[in-house]
Parts: structure tokens; sequence; C-alpha cells
């Protein structure tokens, strides 16, 4: 009888990983639990689902199937690529590194998000120019209703009856590609797809790091592009 080969890992979300930013990312954090794993000879990384969390924080309470938790973005990789700088820091608090205060660390970082949306609008970088195209362009199908979605979400303060009124109406004018004209209406959409944009492109680094283990696993096993390698 053939012996079937058995494998061990660890369950871990990003978000308990080490951070100065309140929670955990994509950062130094993801990259030291990766090395762990391959000293300790582990060869499974399980991790929760990674979309953008709503009320409770629950990663299991998500607004898109699609896309990813942007709090999960690491400033200092922003830092790397030329869209964060030491002045952006500033206002950065000294965080308790127990445990994740989401009410703390949401306008923070959020903050922190803005600062490299404002310094990849000012700051032209062809790279990451044509980067971010391509990924608008590829993932089109669900992230201009969702950066639609969050930007309404947000301007109607949670109000969901005002929010769907107001989505069917921009929708139909984001359809017409009226809004694209509108530089203060897309720059709302934008910040959002910029955020999906870096988020994926972070995570994609950490999925090619974790190739030497056997298996990465989830527990969102449908409708999450570019997001989880399974390695058999």
């Amino acid at each position: 009888m053939a012996v079937q080969e058995r494998f061990s890992g660890i369950l871990a979300h990003p978000t308990s990983f080490p951070s100065r930013y309140g929670i955990g990312d994509f950062g130094k954090g993801a990259y030291d639990f990766i090395d762990f794993l391959e000293k300790a000879g582990q060869k499974l990384w399980q991790i929760l689902p990674l979309g953008p969390t709503g009320y409770g924080d629950s990663p299991y309470q998500s607004f898109s199937a699609f896309a990813g938790q942007p709090l999960l973005i690491s400033p200092e990789l922003l830092i790397q690529d030329h869209l964060l700088a030491g002045p952006d820091f500033f206002k950065v608090p000294d965080f308790n590194l127990d445990h994740v205060d989401y009410g703390y660390v949401i306008p923070v970082k959020t903050e922190l998000l803005k600062l490299a949306h404002q310094h990849f609008l000012l700051h032209y970088n062809t790279a990451l120019e044509a980067e971010y195209e391509t990924f608008c362009q590829q993932e089109a199908e669900w992230l201009d209703d969702y950066a639609l979605f969050m930007a309404l979400k947000k301007e109607h303060d949670q109000k969901l009856n005002q929010m769907i009124d107001d989505y069917d109406r921009k929708k139909k004018i984001l359809e017409n590609k009226i809004v694209k004209k509108q530089s203060q209406a897309k720059t709302k959409d934008d910040l959002a797809k910029l955020d999906k944009e870096l988020e994926v492109g972070q995570n994609n680094i950490i999925n090619e790091l974790a190739k030497d283990l056997t298996k990465l696993t989830t527990d969102v096993k449908e409708n999450t592009p570019k997001k989880i390698i399974e390695r058999v």
C-alpha cells in the first residue's frame, strides 16, 4: 500500500502579524511569517477571508467576494513605491501591539491611503500607472461597481435607502461614461480602485514568496481572483 504524504501547517490571518500601524498587513510581518513556516518545516498556511470588512470587522462579513481588505496594504511597501514619504507618518500614533482596535486603526490607515492616492495623482509613475490601468481593465467586471458602491456608501454615511437610489442614478451615468469626465467624481472612484490595485499587488508578492510551501489555503474557495495561490 502506498503511503500518503501528510502535511502540517498554521492558521494565521495577516491582520495578526506584528506591525507598528495597529494591524498586521502584507509587509515585513508577512515575509517573516513565511520564513518561519519554511524554517519550521511547515507545508500549509491557512488564512481567513481577505475581503473588506463591514460592521463588526469580521472577515466573514464582507462587502465584496472579489475586493481585498485595504487595511492589509503595507505603508512601508508604499514607501518603496514612492507613494508615501517620511512626513506622511508624523500623525501615526503608537498603537497597542497586543490587539487590533479597528475604530482606532481605520481612520489612521485610511488617511495614509488617501495620501498615497494624492502622491499617485501628483507624481506620475509610468510603470505604476500602467499597472493601475491594466488592473482596472482586467477587473472592470466587478471593480467599477464596487468602487462606485464604496464611494456612495461613504457619501451617504451608511444610509442604505439613499445610497441605493443614488447608486441606480449614478450607475446610469457611469454606463454613459459621463462620470469618467468629471474629475471630482472620478477621484472618489479611483481612490477605491487604487486601494484594490495596491492590495492585490502586495498580496501577489506574498503569494509568490509562499510558492515553496506545498499549499496555501483559504476559507474562501470561490470568486477570489488574484488573491490565493493553491499549489499542490
